[in-house]
């Protein structure tokens, strides 16, 4: 399944190039091609791009079913500078705490929830003896 994506960018074709090739050789991607036009390979990912004018046509011809399309356009946006990636920002502060404590704050909830709800709800429950 190919999609195709079409990024505004305002770089030039020698700048925009030898980003592309810095970020693929940072993360594995085999890049081939020039200015105009090339290809891509990943074991995740596979296509091709071509420039006209000043947007980058970019065809995703193969992606592994885990990367997700809104992901790796976002990837791309970000790579070519057709606005800000879509992906958050990196943030240098650790979220252990906070995750921990939503956690604890969740199981509290479900420990509640229990004492109103006995059994799976879609479940049938035996007939009681009387």
């Amino acid at each position: 399944m190919a999609r195709t994506l079409r990024i505004d960018t305002a770089a030039s074709p020698t700048l925009l190039l030898q980003k592309a090739r810095r970020t693929a050789r940072a993360n594995g991607v085999t890049l081939i091609g020039n200015e105009s036009s090339g290809r891509f390979s990943h074991r995740m990912l596979e296509g091709n791009y071509r420039r006209l004018g000043g947007t980058v046509i970019v065809t995703i011809t193969y992606k592994h079913r885990l990367v997700p399309w809104s992901v790796l356009e976002g990837r791309l946006r970000g790579l070519f500078g057709g606005g800000p990636p879509r992906t958050g920002r990196v943030s240098e502060k650790s979220t252990a705490r906070r995750t921990a404590r939503h956690i604890r704050r969740a199981r509290r909830r479900a420990g509640r929830r229990d004492q109103h709800q006995h059994g799976h709800p879609h479940r049938r429950r035996p007939p009681q003896s009387r």
